[in-house]
């Protein structure tokens, strides 16, 4: 900002203050700072800045309360843009978990365990995702453990091409009914998992999946539709990280413990 856009006028009962410095020190917001006994002033618009910013200088040697002032009113501003993003975000798990837990078939995410169990847990992930690998056993576990329970399972294949061929993979063999079978079989064989033609038809074949079928599928509208829904609620939740868990209770980011995961779960919550 040009010192020629800028007014400065003090009075004995106020004082308003534009700078570019202390602006952008206040988050680029202007502050009006308290009636000052020392008054500057800057009469003409054709200033230069040199001129301004030597008498801005002794303003603020004057007064140094100005500075604190504007930081403390920048951090009070940050702390409550802060606040509402939490709130925003909180809302936002709430409403994709919602969506999850009331309509089995929402974005047509297979499900783990029995579709129509009333309690609902939402798992985020990616078979190339290590830390998912490693939590995997203990949804097998607790779903073992909960026959109320069911999981669904969300595709973010956030690792690359692979993850994605993968997951197009998993989906089809979804359209057979076959996924719990390939989802294990992803998890538990090597890693990272090849992706070509021939370990697929393999995987397909050791799975009870039709290839043929299978591999027009993964490139059909309705994987690539349901692979979109599932990467469009990721996005909205910020992408925070895989494994990454929506609960009735809020949401979950990394390879938590059995215990973390079933203390998150409430029996009171129920799926429609």
């Amino acid at each position: 900002m040009r010192a020629n856009s800028i007014l400065l006028l003090a009075t004995a009962a106020t004082a308003a203050l534009l700078f570019t410095p202390l602006a952008a020190m206040a988050q680029t917001r202007v502050m009006t700072v308290p009636a000052a006994t020392v008054t500057y002033s800057v009469a003409k618009d054709d200033i230069d800045q040199a001129k301004f910013d030597a008498a801005f200088a002794r303003a603020l040697e004057a007064h140094p309360e100005w500075v604190r002032a504007a930081l403390e009113k920048s951090e009070v501003l940050r702390l409550q843009a802060a606040t509402a993003a939490t709130a925003a975000m909180a809302a936002t798990e709430r409403a994709v978990y919602s969506r999850y837990s009331l309509d089995t078939l929402h974005v047509g995410a297979p499900v783990l365990g029995n579709a129509k169990a009333p309690v609902t847990l939402v798992e985020m992930f990616d078979y190339n995702c290590s830390f998912c690998r490693q939590v995997q056993p203990r949804i097998a576990a607790l779903l073992k453990s909960s026959p109320d329970l069911r999981v669904v399972m969300v595709m973010t294949p956030i690792l690359g091409a692979d993850s994605n061929v993968l997951a197009r993979f998993a989906l089809a063999a979804d359209m057979q009914g076959r996924f719990a079978q390939v989802h294990d079989s992803l998890f538990t064989g090597p890693t990272p998992q090849p992706t070509d033609e021939a370990a697929l038809s393999l995987l397909a074949k050791t799975n009870g999946v039709d290839w043929s079928r299978a591999k027009a599928d993964m490139a059909g509208a309705v994987v690539t539709a349901r692979l979109a829904a599932m990467q469009q609620d990721w996005e909205a939740l910020g992408k925070a990280g895989t494994p990454s868990f929506l609960t009735p209770k809020g949401r979950i980011v990394g390879a938590v413990s059995i215990e973390v995961l079933a203390s998150s779960l409430n029996a009171g919550e129920r799926a429609k």
